[in-house]
């Protein structure tokens, strides 16, 4: 692993504020979710013994049981509510504002946000019944928050209101970008602010915490109106049979971009799935998607010539219960599509959903339905609401920081970032999630000590952790466990124990082929690597997995112990 990278193995040693050994006077940055892996962004920044966090998200994961995943915040839960002076959100997407549902009882604080933002978190937290106090901020508006000055600025995303955050202390300033790209046309909502992120540049940048999604990419991300053309040209040629497009729910220029073609071509339009209703809603009533026909009800469909059909579907990474995924399985109560209906994808690929958008359009292809990626044609069906490597250097060059800080994105993607930072000649330091940054105006470092991060999990209603006893449970339940006790003596005689749970119990023949494959495993052994605590464990692990693909494609868990015996004789059987 990159030197860059603090080893996930560090000795933690923090999880309460009262541990915490920070300069009273100095400004720190801490992520606690966003880096080093996509989703549920929350971070904090703390000057003058006060708190302010922004983001609070989630990320989706296929997990037994729960699927949605969130920071744990032990170490808010230990400051005193006093010391937080903001809760701060960038735009609306989940993974900045989908946890605030579940989190909020342990925040307890005012929500501050963009119109549009504020709107989502208002129908969010109704849907959950949690009463949370939410001020609406307009763009361009600056906020007093304890020794904190904040100002919300525009900047364009794939979702209105989308705001940069300019952050000043008396220590220095700083740019939490939040998700952002430049676009001159971005059909709906606000364009970026240039000439006030000109005039921030001259006050002098201390650091930008950056938007690392597409720090892979060359060149510059195009602009939504280059969808709009390509897809004018799909609607022109497609004259016959349904055409369905599908995006992010929260992609309103999509949907006005798609909704407009559709009145060129005399198509009518419906929305497909319950979070474009919500967004539909929402953006009727802040004054988005004006001066279109009336959307059409899903019930409605079915009278509709389906020449004469579009429909915008949720759905782009075939989960589960999405409105694309349940028309590509034919189980949609309402809605269905035919051979000869013609789908395309609007949206990338978040990675790790690959697999669930290969099963939607086997799906689809197995019923006659052509269906087509955003990667998989030439045209321009989708662009990216986060910068490209072009944009980056933009920024920078018009902030011109004395140091970048790469977050949002996996470690590949951070990485980049920072390289992309370092050719421009600017500072980038590389931290994860837990890391203590100290911001000066005469130095920046990472702390020693580190912040005990990890998941929660959410469990019906209830939150649990994502490292607890039942998440393991259910794993083993699900692909099966193995435990493997081994005892060496001092001339490499062994002794094996092995038990069995979940569904790698179900076969004592498949019991008894793993016993033999791990006794000839260690008969191979030097007595050497036997005694080596750390080969013997690997190399037990490896056999055990390897075996346990050939004789069942399983991927149990396996945990050994191992003893290394200053006995004479250790009993062989196994």
């Amino acid at each position: 692993m990159n030197e860059e990278i603090r080893s996930i193995n560090d000795k933690v040693t923090i999880n309460s504020v009262q541990d915490l050994k920070l300069d009273f006077n100095g400004l720190y940055f801490i992520p606690l979710g966003g880096t080093g892996k996509f989703g549920m962004n929350l971070n904090l920044y703390h000057y003058k013994g006060k708190w302010l966090i922004v983001d609070v998200g989630l990320t989706f994961e296929n997990l037994p049981g729960a699927n949605v995943a969130m920071p744990k915040i032990d170490l808010i839960q230990s400051i005193d509510p006093e010391d937080i002076v903001g809760v701060l959100l960038t735009h609306g997407h989940e993974d900045h504002i989908g946890a605030l549902p579940y989190l909020y009882k342990f925040l307890n604080k005012p929500l501050y946000s963009t119109p549009f933002t504020s709107a989502l978190i208002k129908r969010k937290m109704d849907d959950h019944g949690v009463n949370a106090e939410i001020e609406e901020v307009p763009l361009g508006e600056v906020r007093h928050f304890g020794p904190f000055v904040v100002q919300w600025v525009s900047v364009t995303h794939s979702i209105p209101d989308n705001a940069m955050l300019y952050i000043k202390t008396e220590c220095g300033n700083i740019v939490h970008t939040g998700d952002w790209k430049f676009d001159a046309n971005p059909r709906v909502g606000e364009v970026t602010a240039m000439k006030r992120l000109e005039e921030i540049g001259k006050e002098g940048v201390l650091a930008v915490v950056g938007d690392s999604t597409n720090a892979m990419n060359a060149g510059k991300v195009p602009s939504e109106q280059d969808v709009f053309d390509a897809l004018d040209k799909v609607f022109a040629r497609k004259t016959k049979g349904r055409i369905v497009i599908v995006c992010f729910s929260s992609n309103v220029a999509r949907i006005d971009t798609c909704a407009r073609l559709a009145r060129k071509y005399g198509r009518k339009v419906a929305l497909v799935g319950r979070a474009l209703q919500r967004i539909k809603e929402v953006s009727y009533e802040l004054g988005y998607l004006k001066d279109l026909p009336t959307f059409v009800s899903e019930d409605e469909v079915r009278k509709i010539d389906r020449d004469k059909m579009l429909l915008i579907c949720t759905g782009s990474q075939g989960e589960l219960n999405s409105g694309m995924r349940r028309l590509s399985e034919g189980v949609h109560p309402r809605v269905s599509l035919d051979k000869g209906d013609s789908v395309l994808i609007s949206a990338r690929a978040i990675p790790g959903k690959e697999q669930d958008i290969n099963d939607m359009l086997d799906h689809l292809a197995r019923r006659g339905i052509n269906a087509v990626t955003a990667d998989s044609v030439d045209e321009i069906l989708h662009v990216s609401g986060h910068p490209s490597q072009e944009d980056l250097k933009e920024l920078y060059t018009i902030l011109n920081p004395k140091m970048i800080i790469p977050v949002h994105g996996s470690v590949r993607h951070i990485l980049a970032h920072a390289e992309v930072a370092r050719k421009l000649g600017f500072k980038s330091e590389v931290l994860e999630n837990g890391n203590i940054m100290y911001l000066g105006p005469q130095k920046m470092n990472v702390l020693k000590d580190k912040i005990d991060v990890g998941q929660l999990v959410l469990d019906g209603t209830v939150l649990i952790p994502r490292d607890g006893r039942t998440i393991l449970e259910r794993t083993w339940l699900e692909s099966g466990c193995i435990f493997i006790s081994i005892v060496v003596d001092r001339f490499g005689n062994f002794k094996i124990v092995t038990t069995f749970s979940g569904v790698c119990e179900a076969s004592d023949i498949f019991k008894n082929d793993v016993r033999e494959g791990l006794r000839q495993c260690l008969l191979k052994m030097s007595t050497q690597d036997k005694h080596n605590q750390k080969t013997l464990v690997s190399t037990v692990k490896k056999c055990c997995r390897d075996l346990c693909f050939s004789k069942r494609n399983k991927d149990p868990s396996i945990l050994v112990h191992s003893i290394i015996s200053a006995q004479k004789n250790v009993n062989k059987t196994v």
